[in-house]
């Protein structure tokens, strides 16, 4: 759901920082719905800068993907529930609408993906949200979610 996600924009920004800092393999992944917005980051940076596998890969090949790389950033989706499962290091953009159903996950988890989310009065409103959300626009309670917040976690695994 587009409103459950993360800008494609603040995901750019966030590849550009992290390329500045390793030069590991960057992966793209998802499902057919993301195409758009795997199309707009893979256009904004250098040819070369990302593997865009979205829409490409089978369920199968996708947990490979993820049990391989070394750190998964991605929104609440089936990725940080692969990533859990195959104790994978993972980063979750976490809005409030299932918050604590899904996600966080629970502190005794070996592997429990770090959940970065910005908290607003009416999280656990099971995604009926009280605000009017443009087209195109996700719920505040992701839109909120700062690039910063994200990177100052995703340094913990690659610096």
């Amino acid at each position: 759901m587009p409103k459950r996600s993360w800008e494609p924009f603040k995901f750019l920004e966030l590849i550009k920082l992290i390329r500045q800092h390793t030069d590991q393999p960057i992966y793209l992944a998802g499902g057919p719905s993301e195409t758009k917005a795997g199309e707009y980051i893979e256009q904004n940076l250098p040819s070369g800068t990302v593997n865009n596998l979205i829409g490409k890969t089978s369920l199968i090949e996708m947990i490979e993907l993820i049990g391989g790389v070394s750190l998964v950033v991605a929104n609440e989706t089936s990725a940080i529930h692969i990533a859990a499962a195959t104790q994978t290091p993972a980063i979750c953009v976490l809005g409030g609408g299932h918050f604590e159903r899904f996600a966080p996950y629970p502190t005794v988890m070996v592997s429990s993906p770090i959940c970065a989310f910005h908290r607003v009065d009416c999280y656990h409103c099971n995604w009926d949200c009280k605000f009017i959300i443009l087209e195109g626009k996700p719920y505040p309670c992701i839109e909120n979610v700062n690039i910063d917040v994200v990177w100052e976690l995703v340094k913990l695994f690659i610096t």
